[in-house]
């Protein structure tokens, strides 16, 4: 077993300084990649996304060029833990000036050991705890910059983010296979029911929608009972809903039953959708559908689905700030009406694909459980 002791370093003693251009002033007509902070996907730690502008289209955060290799570190609400390698295809991006551009010094710290660093939860309890404003908690370049890491020897650094690398691979082999099986659902519904044509139905025809709503939060009564209170961060997230209502709370709610589909109408995440697997309460951001006979809640679901870029397309046209779909105009929204016994069909080969699911999941909680573990070990000089 090694140790690490209690020997650390600043980070700031370890990285690079990181140039700063203006590409409106340097290069107006030049085309370049810009990594914002949306970019950077929470949950897979990569770049998923990024904008492909002209110099002066630039906006005034775009001032960090940045290379292959080095590792973005959201300043903004560091809770969310956003952070991302800078993949070879971006060498030479211009990133957002709300990251913190980490370029290790190769003789000083090795890359993949740093980036396993600053997903780790005593980094971002560190960052959470140094973090200021109360409605958008941010960290400074400085304070990431004088934190400090555990700073092992070079070769022992190599030697833990080996282990951890294999040990994430298999999360992210997992997690593949989930995503996987997730698109399948999606693969058995356009077999099944694309060019279909059935006769197509508004929504308020086929299912009672309703809009949730939020108890009063300073009536403490209302929350921590045994109803789920879901919103939009919940809907799709793979995980427990985060808050619960009493069942008073619940009443001064809006509540469905399992089955019904929930659909984020407003704001940045418009468009997300998910299912009730029990008694839900929901906030007021989220109309829900409880599907009447002709519709098997399934089929209605994945249709719904479907449908998910015109309510975002839709969402973002009604509105120049705040994205948003009113429930008038939700029900409006029309899907297939297929025969019910084909519907039940669909219903029961996405029961078999979701039995599978529920079979992975854990095991995928597990492995998630086990990097942390090793994570900690590791940064404690215990592995």
């Amino acid at each position: 077993m090694s140790s690490l002791h209690t020997k650390t370093a600043q980070l700031g003693d370890l990285v690079e300084k990181v140039a700063s251009w203006n590409p409106v002033r340097e290069a107006p007509d030049h085309k370049l990649a810009y990594i914002d902070l949306g970019a950077v996907d929470n949950a897979t730690k990569a770049i998923t996304g990024y904008q492909s502008i002209l110099g002066h289209e630039a906006p005034s955060r775009a001032r960090q060029r940045v290379r292959a290799g080095d590792i973005l570190v959201s300043t903004v609400r560091p809770n969310l833990n956003g952070v991302a390698r800078v993949p070879s295809n971006l060498d030479d991006a211009t990133a957002s000036t709300g990251f913190c551009v980490l370029r290790p010094q190769p003789s000083k710290l090795d890359a993949s050991y740093l980036f396993h660093w600053v997903q780790s939860s005593e980094f971002v309890k560190d960052m959470v705890q140094k973090a200021t404003g109360a409605s958008y908690p941010a960290v400074s370049d400085k304070i990431i910059s004088k934190s400090e890491i555990p700073c092992p020897s070079l070769d022992e650094q190599k030697r833990i983010a080996a282990i951890l690398d294999q040990a994430d691979e298999l999360r992210r082999k997992r997690q593949r296979a989930i995503d996987r099986l997730n698109e399948l659902g999606h693969a058995i519904f356009h077999e099944m029911f694309n060019g279909d044509d059935s006769q197509r139905k508004p929504i308020r025809e086929l299912g009672k929608v309703s809009t949730g709503s939020t108890p009063r939060t300073s009536e403490k009564e209302n929350f921590d009972g045994p109803v789920p209170f879901v919103t939009p961060g919940d809907l799709a997230s793979g995980e427990p809903v985060k808050r619960t209502l009493t069942e008073l709370g619940a009443s001064k709610s809006r509540v469905v039953q399992p089955d019904a589909t929930m659909v984020c109408c407003i704001g940045a995440t418009i468009g997300k959708i998910d299912r009730s697997r029990e008694k839900s309460a929901f906030n007021q951001q989220i109309n829900a559908i409880e599907w009447f006979d002709p519709i098997d809640p399934a089929f209605g679901y994945y249709a719904m689905r479907e449908l998910r870029p015109v309510i975002i397309h839709k969402g973002k046209g009604a509105s120049t700030t705040l994205p948003i779909l009113k429930k008038s105009e939700f029900e409006k929204l029309e899907i297939p009406c297929p025969d019910l016994n084909k519907q039940i069909e669909f219903s029961q080969k996405i029961a078999a694909v979701e039995k599978l699911l529920d079979d992975l999941i854990p095991k995928k909680d597990r492995l998630d459980d086990l990097f942390a573990s090793l994570q900690h070990q590791a940064f404690r000089g215990e592995l």
